[in-house]
C-alpha cells in the first residue's frame, strides 16, 4: 500500500511542479522588454486587426502565424478596451501554451518509460523557447504545436482513434500554419498513423485529415472573405518576398552547404570529430562480433563529449538554442549502443527532430540559429534511450547508471532554467528597476533609459500620429504601430535600410499610397541593436527611392526620440 501510495503522489507532485514553474515564468515576463523582435511577433497581428489585408499589404511567409494570434489580440482588445499591455498577456499566453505543451508530453512520456525521465522530458519542454523569447512567436507556437502533435499521435500505435487522431491533425496543422517550413515532417505524421492497427488505419488517418483541414479551412475561408478568390491567388506571391536583411544564401544548396558549415562555426572541428569517434565506437559495438569491451570505453566518451558540448557557450544570445545540440548530435550513438527493444517512438522523434531542423534552415536564411530547436524532439529521443540502458542494470551499478544519467539531464535543466530566468536576449535583467506605466508594454519593468526613450516616443507618436494616420517606421522599431492607433502602411515590419527595393515595389502597387507620417527612429539606449540611424534624419539615410520622396514630399517635424515626415497635402 505504501508502494502504491508513492506511486500515486508522483503525478501529483509533477502537476505541482509544472504549476509553480508556469507561475515564476510569468513572474520573470514582467522584465526587460525585448523592443525589436517581440514586437515584430505582434506587429502584423496588431495591423490585420486594424484593417490592413493579409498576403496583399503584408509581405513574408511567416504572417500566417499573425492570423493565429488574430482572435486572441481581437478579444484581448474587447476585454479590456484597448492594447495597453499586450506585450506582457502575450507572454502570459506563452507561458500557459508551453505549460500545456509540455504537460501533455509528461503524460505521454509516462506510458513508454519511467517517470523520471518523462519528468525530465516535460521540464526539458517547460524550459526550452526559442531565442529565450518569452513570447508567441511563429518559432515558439510551431514547436509548442508539434509537441502537442506528438503527444496525440505517437499513442495511435496503442490506441488508435479518430478523436485522437483528429487532435493530432489540428495540433499539426497549426505548427504548419505557425511555420510553413514544419510541413517538411508530414512523412513522420503519416508513419505515426501507419502504426496504429490495420483494422483501424483509414479511421485515424481519416481523423488526423479532418484535425488537418479545420485550421486549413478557417484560415483559407478568412483570407478569400478578406480579399476574394482572385485577391487571394495575386496576393499568393507576397508570402515569400523577403526583405534586404533576409534575402538567403542562394538556393537550396548555398543553404544546405550554409546550414552544414554553422555547426563547425559554432562549435568547432575538434568537437564535431569527438562526436564522430564516440558514434564510431557505438558502431562497432553494434556490429563488429567481441566488441564488448568497448562499451566502457565508449560511455566514458559519451558522458565526456555530452558534458563538454553541454558546457559550451557559443551564440551569445542564442546561447539557450544550442544547448539542445549535443544530445542531438549524439543520438546516433547512443541509439546504436542501447539498442532499444522498442524504437518506434524514439526514432520518429529524433527523425522528426532532424526533419524539423532542416525544413527550417534550408526553407529560410537563419542556419543553425534558428533552425537548432527542432532539436528539442531529438533530446527527447535520447532520454527515452538513457532510461532503457539504465533500466537494464540492478544493484549498485543501477544505482550509479541512474545517477549519471539524472547528472546529464540536470546538466540541462539546470543551464535552460539559469538561461531562462537570468538572462535576457534584449538587455540587463537586473537593471531593470522602472515600470512602465502605460502602451503595448504596460506591467512591465526595464532600465531607466530604457523606459524614458519607450516613454518619450510613446508621447511624440501620439502628439504626431491621428488614430487612424497611415504609418511607416523606420527603421527596426515595430511597437511604435502599436503606440498611436495607427494605420501601418509598410512593406514589412522589418525594414531597416532605405535602400530596400521592396520599399519602391511596395509602394508602387496599383492603388497603393504613401502614408501620411514616416517616422525615422533614433537608436535604443542600452546599445539595443535595431538598425536605426545614429542621426534619424532623411538626409543620412542611404540613396534610395524612399530618401527622395522623404525630401520631395514631407516635411519634417523634430521629435525627442526621432523625426516625423509628415505628408505635404
Amino acid at each position: 500500500m505504501e508502494y502504491k501510495s508513492r506511486q500515486a503522489l508522483r503525478p501529483a507532485l509533477a502537476w505541482g511542479l509544472f504549476v509553480a514553474l508556469a507561475a515564476a515564468l510569468i513572474f520573470r515576463a514582467q522584465w526587460c522588454m525585448n523592443g525589436p523582435d517581440e514586437s515584430y511577433y505582434l506587429a502584423k497581428t496588431y495591423a490585420m486587426l486594424m484593417g490592413v489585408r493579409p498576403l496583399a499589404d503584408i509581405s513574408a511567409l511567416t504572417q500566417i502565424s499573425n492570423i493565429l494570434l488574430l482572435p486572441l489580440m481581437w478579444l484581448y482588445r474587447l476585454v479590456t478596451g484597448g492594447l495597453d499591455g499586450v506585450y506582457l498577456a502575450s507572454r502570459v499566453a506563452a507561458v500557459l501554451l508551453q505549460t500545456g505543451a509540455a504537460l501533455a508530453v509528461w503524460r505521454w512520456l509516462r506510458q513508454i518509460t519511467g517517470e523520471w525521465a518523462a519528468l525530465a522530458g516535460g521540464l526539458l519542454c517547460q524550459l526550452f523557447i526559442p531565442l529565450n523569447l518569452t513570447a508567441l512567436s511563429y518559432n515558439s507556437m510551431g514547436l509548442f504545436f508539434i509537441l502537442l502533435f506528438f503527444a496525440c499521435a505517437e499513442p495511435l500505435a496503442r490506441r488508435p482513434g479518430f478523436w485522437r487522431a483528429f487532435g493530432a491533425g489540428v495540433c499539426f496543422a497549426l505548427a504548419a500554419a505557425a511555420y510553413p517550413p514544419l510541413v517538411v515532417t508530414a512523412p513522420v505524421a503519416m508513419v505515426m498513423v501507419w502504426r496504429a492497427e490495420r483494422s483501424r488505419r483509414l479511421l485515424a488517418l481519416g481523423g488526423l485529415c479532418a484535425g488537418g483541414a479545420v485550421p486549413a479551412a478557417v484560415v483559407l475561408g478568412w483570407l478569400t472573405a478578406r480579399l476574394g478568390p482572385a485577391g487571394l491567388i495575386e496576393a499568393l506571391p507576397n508570402l515569400f518576398a523577403k526583405d534586404v536583411a533576409h534575402q538567403g544564401s542562394g538556393g537550396l544548396l548555398a543553404s544546405a552547404r550554409q546550414y552544414l558549415s554553422d555547426f563547425v562555426w559554432w562549435f568547432g572541428l575538434a568537437y564535431l570529430a569527438a562526436v564522430v569517434l564516440v558514434t564510431l565506437l557505438a558502431a562497432a559495438l553494434r556490429f563488429l562480433p567481441g566488441a564488448a569491451w568497448l562499451r566502457p570505453v565508449f560511455w566514458a566518451g559519451f558522458a565526456l563529449v555530452a558534458v563538454w558540448g553541454l558546457v559550451m557557450r557559443p551564440g551569445g544570445l542564442f546561447w539557450i538554442n544550442f544547448k539542445l545540440v549535443p544530445l542531438a548530435l549524439l543520438g546516433p550513438a547512443l541509439f546504436l549502443a542501447v539498442q532499444p527493444k522498442k524504437p518506434a517512438a524514439g526514432l520518429l522523434l529524433w527523425v522528426a527532430g532532424v526533419l524539423y531542423s532542416g525544413g527550417i534552415a534550408l526553407g529560410t536564411d537563419v542556419g543553425l540559429v534558428n533552425a537548432s530547436y527542432g532539436f528539442l524532439l531529438c533530446d527527447l529521443a535520447a532520454l527515452l534511450w538513457l532510461e532503457e540502458e539504465v533500466c537494464r542494470h540492478s544493484g549498485a551499478c543501477l544505482r550509479r547508471w541512474a545517477g549519471a544519467s539524472a547528472l546529464l539531464a540536470a546538466l540541462v535543466l539546470v543551464q535552460l532554467a539559469g538561461i531562462r530566468f537570468f538572462t535576457d536576449y534584449a538587455g540587463d535583467l537586473f537593471a531593470c528597476r522602472v515600470r512602465i506605466e502605460s502602451g503595448p508594454s504596460a506591467g512591465m519593468w526595464d532600465t531607466t533609459d530604457t523606459v524614458s526613450y519607450y516613454n518619450q516616443t510613446c508621447e511624440d507618436l501620439r502628439g504626431q500620429v491621428q488614430p487612424g494616420d497611415s504609418l511607416f517606421v523606420m527603421n527596426v522599431l515595430p511597437w511604435a504601430y502599436m503606440a498611436c492607433d495607427s494605420l501601418p502602411n509598410t512593406p514589412d515590419y522589418w525594414i531597416h535600410s532605405a535602400a530596400d527595393p521592396m520599399i519602391q515595389w511596395y509602394y508602387e502597387q496599383p492603388g497603393r499610397q504613401l502614408p501620411q507620417v514616416v517616422y525615422l527612429a533614433g537608436p535604443l539606449p542600452d546599445g539595443r541593436a535595431n538598425y536605426n540611424l545614429e542621426q534619424p534624419l532623411a538626409e543620412c539615410l542611404e540613396e534610395g527611392w524612399i530618401r527622395d520622396r522623404l525630401l520631395e514630399d514631407y516635411r519634417p517635424q523634430p521629435g525627442r526620440t526621432g523625426t516625423f515626415y509628415l505628408r505635404a497635402e
